[in-house]
């Protein structure tokens, strides 16, 4: 995703005219960089070009527009179920975590994962709505991932004794680590090497 951030000093001239998908991805940005907390309604609408009243007009509020974002976001993460569509199941999720490597780390936006960094960048007790949102992103690709070992189950590329809830739980986590790592700075090559030794730890995988 390839998101140009405008410079807030715009919203201190004429109003542009509104785009709302350019609006969008520039929230995405946003909280892609910030979080959610960390990105106020007067950010966002000053990035955007527009007066706080069009962004409600525009997106109903802060968490709408959050969850728009999300989706946004995820939409442009296409490498993920294309990885999954690969054969064997250890090939298909070697490839997904090296793709993540390359992403978490591009150079031409944030670092790390959307999806992730806000999971662990706000107060869950003062936002239940987006820590709600966030549980069912999170389930959502546990279960995807779930899915794709449960093929290979039954294509012979796993043992039948794996435990096919824990394994995706472990990618999981490796996946969620690689983000955190990325944003504290780590480089693709370092990610690489941290997603094969992963690997390594896998029994009865094809």
């Amino acid at each position: 995703m390839k998101i140009e951030l405008l410079s807030i000093a715009r919203c201190r001239g004429r109003p542009r005219q509104f785009d709302r998908n350019e609006a969008l991805n520039i929230a995405v940005r946003l909280f892609w960089e910030h979080g959610y907390e960390a990105t106020s309604i007067h950010k966002l609408a000053c990035a955007m070009g527009i007066r706080p009243a069009s962004l409600y007009a525009a997106f109903n509020d802060k968490a709408d527009l959050f969850r728009e974002a999300l989706g946004r976001y995820q939409a442009s993460v296409s490498f993920v179920e294309n990885c999954l569509k690969l054969t064997p199941t250890k090939k298909a999720i070697s490839s997904l975590l090296l793709e993540a490597a390359n992403h978490f780390t591009d150079k031409e936006t944030p670092s790390g994962c959307l999806i992730v960094l806000s999971g662990i960048s706000f107060d869950r007790q003062s936002s239940p709505e987006i820590e709600k949102i966030l549980t069912e992103k999170r389930a959502g690709f546990e279960k995807l991932l779930f899915n794709r070992l449960e093929r290979g189950l039954s294509e012979g590329d796993l043992d039948v004794n794996t435990d096919l809830h824990a394994l995706a739980r472990y990618l999981v986590m490796i996946f969620q680590g690689l983000a955190v790592a990325a944003r504290e700075g780590k480089t693709k090559l370092e990610l690489e090497q941290s997603a094969v030794l992963a690997l390594r730890g896998w029994s009865g995988v094809n």
